[in-house]
């Protein structure tokens, strides 16, 4: 992260595939807030959505599709905002849960 910020990096994301583990979430808060950086998350715990394909609510039901619990964005966004409060790094959560329209 470090060779990479000095390059010009200004931010690092996980790209659609949420950090799992709190642990290595922290390291990587830390090493970001050593050289400035903004961190994205995309905040989907993983163990709550099971097979969902998408959101669960309406669309899910009409189509017939797994749904994924709201409570997976929620959770590791609340975890996200502890370990940012701890760190105080740049931080961008990537979320699209259905009742934020």
């Amino acid at each position: 992260m470090g060779f990479m910020a000095e390059a010009g990096a200004v931010g690092f994301t996980d790209d659609g595939n949420g950090v799992q583990n709190p642990a290595v979430m922290l390291r990587a808060l830390k090493y970001a807030a050593m050289f400035n950086v903004v961190i994205a998350q995309h905040c989907q715990d993983n163990s709550f959505t099971g097979d969902g394909v998408m959101n669960a609510g309406y669309y899910s039901n009409y189509s017939r599709s797994p749904g994924m619990d709201p409570l997976a964005e929620e959770a590791m966004l609340w975890r996200d905002i502890q370990l940012v409060k701890k760190t105080g790094v740049r931080y961008h959560a990537s979320t699209f849960d259905s009742r934020c329209r």
